[in-house]
């Protein structure tokens, strides 16, 4: 080997050592940190529409109108309460396209009357006569001991607000063409 060799192969040496191309650089390591990672469950995230299970199907019934059908495979959907049908068949293209992209507990809290933010976006929504907007949602007290379960009565609550099951969910009423 002459001179001019050495050094070529010495200057290449020296710039794969830098980039991590020999074994055992940095590449494998990154190999590794790369394997490990997507190796590793992801983390799980709680699903935002849980809470507001009113304004997610308000939301698909929404999405159901834009389409003007049903996606394929998709479930059907349970109806509308009346008012908030009719109020939804009110609605302009535009306002119905704007519910996709409102959080679902906002929806819910805007057809419940709980909130008026959403009333220059989506027009009010209209309460029966002698409505009282809910009280807001608390959480149901700690139990006593771990091995207890505290939840909340629905009925027990709605009597107190002098209420039934029946006045808050009646079922919708289906116009007949």
């Amino acid at each position: 080997m002459n001179l001019f060799q050495r050094i070529l192969e010495a200057i290449l040496a020296f710039i794969a050592a830098i980039f991590g191309l020999s074994r055992g650089g940095p590449v494998s390591a990154a190999g590794a940190t790369a394997a490990a990672t997507l190796s590793a469950p992801l983390p799980v995230e709680p699903d935002p529409d849980e809470d507001a299970p009113l304004g997610a199907l308000v939301r698909e019934h929404a999405i159901r109108l834009t389409l003007k059908r049903v996606p394929h495979g998709a479930a059907a959907l349970d109806p509308l309460p009346g008012r908030i049908a009719a109020w939804l068949a009110g609605r302009t293209e535009q306002q119905i396209s704007a519910i996709h992209a409102v959080p679902a507990a906002m929806i819910e809290e805007h057809v419940t009357g709980q909130s008026d933010r959403l009333d220059d976006l989506l027009g009010a929504c209209p309460q029966p006569p002698g409505f009282v907007p809910p009280a807001p949602r608390v959480a149901a007290p700690a139990p006593a001991n771990d091995d207890e379960e505290v939840y909340p009565d629905l009925e027990d609550w709605l009597a107190a607000e002098g209420l039934t099951i029946e006045d808050c969910y009646a079922p919708a009423k289906t116009a007949r063409s």
